[in-house]
């Protein structure tokens, strides 16, 4: 009879073995399992808190948003505040100049220098009527606004936040005709998305941020450079830089929104985006220039409107003369003064009141004996508007003119409610006020 206890013995050993290879793969198995687990854990936790902080980013982006939003209105409320308070001392730096014009031979020298004082007069009117414009919440289609003054606000503003010391800016004007219709918040955001750029391309290796300001005349045709811009005077603002330049297949892109070429999180792509879209609303061109290596020069081109110097014209040319007693009222004791003297000047009897109640008190004694009354909107207690209604329960016919700046502009159905036959914008000028005085009191 045969042995078998070999055969068993290496069948028992082959079974153990089997076993013990199963008894592994079971428990290498279990081992792979947990760490997949515990790695799809990770993940989890891993995304978790990738989306838990970019919710706290969110969050967070929102209230400096609303902080900044914040910000600039209480910077926009003293920007109107101090525009304000300049509007009426600017009245009265325009009108003693005026006056002085009409009365200094213009062989003397002095008559000169009267001429250059109502021309700067005139600028700073210009840039404070540009200070109440932004310090509006809501923002109207336009107006027509000088350039070079945003132009060389943008440049102090780049050199005085610290560019790149190897970067010079330069401003070069060289045109005399800088008016255009446009929102000046708007073109300060086109100038200084184009100049950011152009600083952003110099940072490396430095060199020129060059700001040039230029007519240009354009004659329309269809297959010519602008065939959308019809013929006429535009104003052509150039941002040349010496930087790295911009390649050719990138430069068809740099337009649409959101593409940048900045590394993620350094850029939203929308700079120049923003400036397209101010410029295509203005009814204007967006070209550029580039070279790889040596920079680049974008022009914006913009409709001009025509407004000839007539600051100085205007205030030597003959007063329209009237009579008839005149109320005046404002509460800053120095526009008492000149507009009191304007009137004089105009052939009327002046009578002054620093406040709306004494104007009210001084009317009410005789409302027959005023031909007009011209009041400021905003003065403490009983502002223009109030004393407007009180004055025409008192007298139903009695012409009433607002001074009013330019934040506070009422309404044309608010006039008639209030029977104001006109407004007068401060600064007060003086043959403004001749030819509406006039107008009013003939009505």
């Amino acid at each position: 009879m045969p042995d078998w206890s070999p055969c068993l013995y290496l069948a028992f050993i082959v079974i153990l073995v089997a076993a013990f290879a199963a008894l592994y793969f079971l428990l290498g198995k279990r081992d792979r399992d947990e760490t997949d687990l515990r790695a799809a854990r990770r993940d989890d936790l891993a995304r978790e808190r990738a989306l838990r902080q970019a919710a706290e980013n969110e969050v967070k982006l929102k209230d400096e948003w609303f902080q900044q939003a914040q910000k600039m209105r209480a910077l926009g409320a003293m920007a109107g505040g101090i525009a304000h308070d300049f509007n009426n001392i600017l009245t009265t730096i325009i009108g003693y100049a005026e006056m002085a014009l009409r009365i200094v031979p213009e062989q003397e020298s002095l008559h000169q220098y009267m001429k250059e004082v109502v021309r700067a007069g005139h600028r700073a009117k210009d840039l404070v009527t540009q200070i109440l414009f932004f310090s509006r919440e809501t923002t109207p289609g336009g107006m027509a606004i000088r350039i070079t003054p945003i132009v060389k606000e943008v440049a102090k503003l780049l050199g005085a936040s610290a560019p790149p010391a190897n970067v010079e800016i330069q401003v070069i004007i060289k045109t005399d005709h800088d008016v255009l219709m446009a929102d000046p918040t708007l073109i300060h955001q086109l100038v200084m998305n184009l100049c950011v750029n152009a600083l952003r391309a110099t940072k490396e290796n430095g060199g020129l941020l060059e700001l040039r300001l230029t007519d240009f005349i354009h004659t329309a045709q269809p297959k010519g450079e602008f065939p959308h811009l019809v013929s006429g005077r535009y104003l052509r603002l150039s941002v040349k830089d010496t930087g790295h330049g911009i390649a050719t297949v990138v430069i068809e892109k740099i337009f649409e929104p959101f593409f940048t070429t900045k590394e993620r999180g350094k850029g939203a792509g929308m700079g120049l985006a923003v400036v397209q879209g101010i410029v295509t609303a203005l009814k204007g061109a967006l070209t550029v220039e580039s070279q790889v290596g040596k920079g680049s020069v974008f022009h914006v081109i913009l409709p001009a409107i025509e407004k000839e110097e007539e600051t100085i014209v205007e205030a030597m040319r003959p007063l329209p003369i009237g009579n008839g007693r005149v109320l005046f009222v404002d509460d800053d004791e120095e526009i008492l003064k000149i507009v009191e003297k304007m009137l004089l000047t105009l052939g009327y009897e002046p009578i002054v009141a620093q406040h709306g109640a004494a104007a009210l008190g001084v009317f009410s004694l005789d409302p027959s004996r005023f031909d007009l009354v011209i009041a400021d909107m905003v003065m403490p207690g009983l502002g223009g508007k109030e004393l407007a209604q009180e004055l025409h329960r008192l007298r139903g016919d009695i012409p009433v003119i607002l001074c009013t700046g330019f934040s506070e502009i009422p309404s044309e159905p608010e006039l008639k409610a209030l029977h104001i036959r006109s407004l007068i914008m401060k600064p007060i000028l003086m043959h403004e006020s001749a030819e509406k005085i006039r107008l009013a009191m003939e009505r």
